[in-house]
């Protein structure tokens, strides 16, 4: 029986995380049989996860913290840490929606198309993996030291998922990967920018106290 919350389905959750981590390849034959429009997937799918990974961090942070050198260890405050996880989550949904148009208007140049939905699916989805790296946000340090593996993870999940959802001339696959991935990448350092100034660190810490 299907657990419901709020018209979340948590054994659905767990079910496409499952399938998308274990079976980054043949994944895409069931999601590629899907239309879920956009706003589903970040209502039934994207948020919930996210919020999790956010809170989780949250309370990481605060249980944790950080050691930096030549100060000790060290926990932001907990609004702050708040309002940063906050802004993390909406600019990541906003990157999704930044995403799906990027490849969108790409595709053309490759010969091939790929609907603004469809697109959505293919980023919403190879996005799980560094999702679920977030709940190691649990202890900061080892979210820290393993991030970096689910990054990797989750190009591997979109490379496979460009194979499944766009029809493209293998001989043009690789060169449309390495563009698109180029340009998805300056979408999120672009939108990193907006919670930048919002990261509490150390020396803030001081630079207020000093003020």
């Amino acid at each position: 029986m299907s657990v419901v919350t709020n018209s979340v389905d948590i054994n659905s959750i767990l079910a496409r995380v499952q399938l998308v981590l274990l079976s980054p390849k043949r994944c895409w034959d069931t999601i590629a049989a899907e239309q879920t429009p956009p706003i589903q997937l970040i209502k039934k799918l994207i948020l919930p996860l996210a919020c999790i990974g956010a809170s989780v961090t949250c309370v990481g942070l605060q249980v944790f913290g950080f050691s930096v050198p030549f100060y000790g260890r060290w926990s932001p405050p907990f609004i702050a840490s708040l309002i940063h996880q906050t802004l993390t989550v909406l600019t990541l949904v906003a990157c999704l929606y930044g995403d799906a148009w990027v490849l969108n208007k790409l595709a053309p140049q490759f010969r091939t198309n790929i609907s603004f939905e469809r697109g959505f699916s293919l980023v919403a989805h190879a996005s799980i993996p560094v999702i679920v790296g977030s709940l190691l946000g649990i202890n900061p340090m080892l979210e820290l030291a393993l991030g970096g593996f689910f990054s990797l993870y989750s190009l591997l999940v979109l490379f496979y998922g460009m194979e499944r959802m766009v029809e493209i001339d293998p001989a043009r696959r690789v060169g449309f990967f390495v563009v698109a991935l180029t340009a998805l990448a300056i979408v999120h350092i672009l939108a990193s920018s907006v919670t930048l100034p919002f990261t509490p660190t150390p020396l803030s810490k001081l630079t207020l106290g000093n003020g």
